[in-house]
C-alpha cells in the first residue's frame, strides 16, 4: 500500500473507530473517564509483547493510582510464557484473566465470555490490542463490541496510531509512519506522547529479582568478578534464528576476548543447540542453563549480566527491561523500528536486502540471516563493550 493511500485509510480507519465508539458508548474519542474505580486493559501475547506494553500499563497506573486493575491477555498456546510470568510482582496489575483463542472461535463461545466478564462491573475497557500495529485491523472493530457486550462503561486506545507496519511495505524513506511498539501503546494513552519523549522506564522490583537468583548464580559459579555474557540463540519464529554454529563463534570470541563466562539461555526446546554451543566455548567457561529457569529467573540472571547477546525475541526486551547492555541479530521479517527495544544501551546486526520486510514466519533463503556474518556479530558486540559495558564497570568501581 502506499503511503500516501495508507495514511487516507488509517484517517477512514480512526473515523470509523471514532463513530462506532460515539454509538456504542456515547463518548468522544478522548473522552476517558476522570475516575473510574475498575479498569479492563486488553493486551494479548508473550514475553516481548508485554514487555514493550509496560511504558503504557505504567502510564495508565499513574493516570489511575487507586483503581483496579485487570489485565485481559492472551499467550496464544497453552505452554506459552504469559504476561502473567512477566509482570507478577512487579505492582502493576491487580488481577488478571486469560483466555485461549482456540477455546473462543465461535461467537457463542466470545459472547459467553463477555457475559462472564460483565459480572465485574468494568468502568473502562482500554485496547492495547497489537491488531493496531498490524494487519487485522478489523479486531479492533469486533474488539469495541465485546467491550459494549462485556458491560464496560467507556473504552480507551482505540484508534491507529501509526500505520500498521504490513502497510509499509518498504521502510526506506517511511519517516515515523511506523512507531517502536512501545511508542505507539503509549501513544494510546492520554498524554502518553509527551511521556515518551523523557522516558526511563524502571523495571518495578528489579532489585528483588535480582536478589532472589543469587542463590543460582552462586551454584553455577557466576558470581565472580569477571561476570558473564549471556547468549540467547532461540526464537520462537524461525526466520528470526540466526545459525546456531555463528552463535558459537561469537560466544568464542566474547569468552577469549574478556574472559567472561557464557551463559547460554532458552527453553528446553533450545537445550540441545545451548550445549553444542557451550561446547564451542574453552572448559569452564560456558553454563548452559535453557530450560533451567523460571521467567523470573531469567529476568535475573540478564539483570547480573555485563551483557546479553541474543536473536530479536523476547530476550532482548527483558534485557532492556534489566537494564542490561544488548547486542541482536535481527532478521528482515519486520520494520527495523518495530520491535526496537526501550533501552539506550542496545545495538542491532542487520542485513540490508530488497526483500525486507517480509512478515514471514519463514523463508527458504534466509538471505536477511546468511549475509550476517560472524565479524559482523563481533564488531557490534565489541562496540557495545566499549560504549556501554565498560563505561558502566568503571563508574561500579569509581
Amino acid at each position: 500500500m502506499q503511503a500516501t493511500m495508507a495514511k487516507a485509510v488509517r484517517r477512514m480507519t480512526n473515523l470509523l473507530l471514532g463513530l462506532e465508539q460515539a454509538t456504542l458508548f456515547a463518548q468522544l474519542r478522548s473522552g476517558w473517564p476522570a475516575d473510574p474505580r475498575r479498569i479492563l486493559v486488553h493486551r494479548a501475547g508473550n514475553i516481548g509483547d508485554t514487555v514493550v506494553a509496560v511504558p503504557a500499563l505504567l502510564a495508565i497506573r499513574q493516570s489511575y493510582p487507586s483503581a483496579e486493575i485487570t489485565l485481559l491477555t492472551s499467550p496464544g498456546a497453552d505452554d506459552s510464557p504469559s504476561a502473567v510470568d512477566v509482570l507478577e510482582g512487579t505492582g502493576i496489575i491487580d488481577r488478571y484473566v486469560t483466555y485461549y483463542p482456540l477455546r473462543l472461535r465461535s461467537r457463542r463461545q466470545r459472547l459467553s465470555f463477555a457475559t462472564q466478564l460483565k459480572a465485574h462491573s468494568f468502568d473502562l475497557f482500554v485496547s492495547l490490542s497489537p491488531a493496531g500495529g498490524g494487519k487485522r485491523i478489523r479486531t479492533l472493530f469486533r474488539d469495541m463490541v465485546f467491550a459494549k457486550v462485556a458491560g464496560c462503561r467507556k473504552v480507551g486506545g482505540f484508534r491507529l496510531a501509526s500505520l500498521p507496519q504490513h502497510w509499509v511495505p518498504s521502510y526506506h524513506g517511511d519517516g515515523r509512519l511506523v512507531l517502536a511498539e512501545s511508542e505507539r501503546l503509549l501513544a494510546l494513552v492520554p498524554g502518553g506522547t509527551a511521556l515518551w519523549r523523557h522516558l526511563d522506564v524502571q523495571w518495578p522490583g528489579l532489585s528483588e529479582v535480582k536478589k532472589d537468583v543469587a542463590h543460582l548464580l552462586g551454584a553455577y559459579g557466576l558470581d565472580g568478578e569477571a561476570g558473564a555474557v549471556v547468549v540467547h540463540p532461540g526464537a520462537k519464529l524461525p526466520l528470526k534464528q540466526w545459525m546456531p554454529e555463528r552463535f558459537a563463534a561469537l560466544a568464542k570470541h566474547i569468552a577469549g576476548t574478556y574472559g567472561v563466562k557464557i551463559v547460554l539461555t532458552g527453553g528446553r526446546s533450545d537445550a540441545e543447540t545451548c550445549s553444542r554451543i557451550a561446547a564451542s566455548v574453552p572448559l569452564q567457561r560456558s553454563v548452559n542453563l535453557a530450560g533451567k529457569t523460571t521467567l523470573r529467573e531469567f529476568l535475573g540472571v540478564l539483570a547480573h549480566a555485563r551483557a546479553v547477546v541474543s536473536n530479536d525475541t523476547g530476550a532482548i526486551h527483558l534485557a532492556a527491561a534489566a537494564g542490561t547492555p544488548s547486542v541482536a541479530i535481527v532478521s528482515g521479517r519486520d520494520n527495523p523500528v518495530k520491535w526496537m527495544p526501550i533501552s539506550s544501551k542496545h545495538l542491532r546486526v542487520r542485513a540490508e536486502t530488497d526483500c525486507s520486510p517480509c512478515f514471514r514466519a519463514e523463508c527458504p533463503h534466509r538471505t536477511c540471516l546468511t549475509q550476517i556474518t560472524v565479524p559482523d556479530a563481533t564488531e557490534a558486540f565489541d562496540q557495545c563493550w566499549q560504549r556501554f559495558v565498560l563505561p558502566e564497570t568503571r563508574e561500579r568501581n569509581a
